[in-house]
């Protein structure tokens, strides 16, 4: 969760393909954790980080209603040439691109690939701990 978060820390606007830059650090306090509790469907050995989760209390850092702004910054949001005149189109299209926000790195996928050795080393002794046998007394 920490890197997740030093991971969209830096200030400034963001190139496209870089990670997210920091203006108001609405996206950077958003990024939570959430543990199901255990459920007769559900075994309760899942945790979840991401944007938009405080405790499983759901959108709390985006106003309610608004879009969910992570989205736009993975996916990009491209122009759109409705509603405008012949002319605005023509102008638009020699001078710039396709994108209004092109698409931002996903900067979750990246911590998870740098922390994937610690992750399962801690799941497979942790897995191993709760499967060892129970001891019986001997009668």
């Amino acid at each position: 969760m920490r890197d997740a978060r030093r991971l969209v820390m830096r200030r400034g606007r963001s190139a496209p393909g870089e990670n997210p830059g920091y203006q108001t650090g609405r996206l950077a306090r958003s990024i939570g954790y959430y543990v199901p509790r255990k459920s007769s469907r559900r075994s309760g050995l899942m945790v979840r980080i991401s944007p938009n989760q405080k405790n499983g209390q759901g959108n709390r850092r985006f106003p309610e209603g608004s879009a969910y702004y992570p989205a736009f910054l993975y996916y990009g949001v491209r122009h759109a040439a409705y509603g405008m005149s012949k002319k605005d189109k023509r102008q638009k299209k020699q001078h710039s691109s396709r994108w209004r926000l092109a698409p931002r790195n996903n900067f979750m996928a990246d911590v998870i690939d740098q922390r994937r050795y610690w992750t399962q080393k801690l799941l497979s002794r942790e897995l191993q701990r709760s499967l060892r046998p129970v001891r019986r007394k001997k009668t």
